[in-house]
């Protein structure tokens, strides 16, 4: 009796090594890391640890916004509020920042390079055609820009999906750059506890949001937006 194919069995060799390898950086990448920072899901643990390492506290500290940007089911928002807690504003800002746009960027060429070969073996063209077409509208760029800019909001997430898209990297990044200001803005002001007594914080947040939006939409047609 002969026995259907699997899909695996009827990928290239090439295309078999490709979800291989997104396995084995899955379990790596995204599940140990995920258990062994566990004991980081409290603001209070986070921040004595940080404040243990001195001044490699500030490498570790970027190092961790990234990290907890790439591995999705990490507390970004956790490490945003510590570093506002325990650098204040200004300086937790800048490492947030760095840390989350470095984050995003990291998700969206590891989806690119990878996530978009496994796509074309499962689903048929006509799907990945409107797949294509959906993400690359202004409307589902500006969704992406607010997800990213709006403190807790699950921007990461668009980071992998634009990443499989045939959206292209002068779109991404300066989207990116300009959007993770927002939340690192945010949570650095909300962590150091100057967020609602600080008339700063609305005012910035606020312009900065409204000319994102108005940036964007004023480039569509460079970005070749439908």
């Amino acid at each position: 009796i002969l026995l259907p194919r699997s899909p695996f069995q009827k990928m290239t060799k090439k295309n078999r090594l490709i979800l291989i390898f997104l396995s084995i950086f899955v379990v790596f990448a995204f599940i140990v890391p995920y258990l062994t920072m566990q004991k980081f899901d409290d603001i209070e643990a986070f921040q004595a640890s940080i404040q243990d390492l001195g001044a490699m506290g500030w490498i570790a500290y970027t190092a961790a916004a990234v990290l907890s940007t790439v591995v999705v089911p990490l507390n970004y928002g956790v490490v945003g509020l510590a570093g506002g807690l325990v650098y204040g504003p200004g300086p937790a800002f800048l490492m947030l920042w760095i840390g989350r746009v470095l984050g995003n960027t990291i998700n969206f060429f590891l989806a690119k390079k990878l996530g978009r070969g496994i796509i074309e073996v499962f689903v048929n063209k006509e799907e990945i055609h409107r797949y294509d077409k959906l993400l690359g509208s202004e409307k589902a760029i500006l969704l992406y820009f607010i997800f990213c800019f709006v403190p807790f909001f699950p921007g990461d997430y668009g980071a992998y999906f634009l990443g499989c898209s045939q959206i292209k990297k002068r779109v991404f990044l300066p989207v990116t750059i300009l959007a993770n200001t927002g939340s690192a803005f945010g949570l650095a002001y909300i962590g150091s506890g100057k967020a609602f007594t600080d008339p700063l914080f609305l005012r910035v947040f606020s312009v900065v949001f409204l000319s994102g939006i108005s940036w964007i939409h004023i480039q569509r047609e460079k970005f070749k937006l439908t």
